[in-house]
């Protein structure tokens, strides 16, 4: 529900947006022409004009979530962590709590929130560049997105760097 998310991170002191709503027609895999429409909530970390998150409402998930649509080749099973960098994490807690509906805990040089199975966690620069094989992130116009940890099927590891990763 768009709608009451705005409001519930609007209570949560987060800067909001109108929700963003749009449509198209698609096609299944048996011909068969139906709606898909959706509906973003966008919210934004104060002092952070490089990330910015959103819910996304399905309005019409049967046409949508299929089984054939969920596989992909590259063995991809859903996002289990984002992960932003920040010079000081724990100045990003309320907006983790507040987005995700979970209270922020600290870990070693971060902080972290459960959003069902999966996870809003802020490292520093240093954390960061340890975790992810000494990856550096630009902070000069404040936090911003430095990782998207994706679950994998079968043996598929390891770090993709965002130039790197097409195809």
């Amino acid at each position: 529900d768009s709608e009451a998310d705005v409001m519930r991170f609007a209570a949560a002191g987060i800067a909001t947006y109108q929700p963003f709503d749009f449509e198209r027609q698609a096609t299944l895999p048996d011909g068969k022409i139906v709606t898909v429409a959706f509906s973003l909530a966008f919210a934004s970390p104060a002092d952070t004009p490089r990330a910015a998150f959103f819910t996304c409402h399905n309005k019409f998930p049967a046409n949508f979530w299929k089984p054939a649509f969920q596989l992909h080749d590259n063995g991809a099973v859903g996002v289990r962590e984002v992960v932003l960098v920040a010079l000081e994490p724990l100045a990003l807690s309320a907006f983790a709590a507040g987005f995700t509906g979970n209270a922020s805990s600290p870990i070693e040089m971060g902080i972290s929130a459960a959003c069902g199975s999966h996870a809003l966690t802020v490292l520093t620069p240093r954390a960061f560049a340890r975790r992810f094989n000494g990856a550096a992130i630009d902070l000069d116009q404040g936090p911003r997105l430095g990782a998207i940890v994706i679950g994998t099927r079968g043996e598929r590891r390891g770090i993709t760097m965002a130039e790197n990763a097409s195809g």
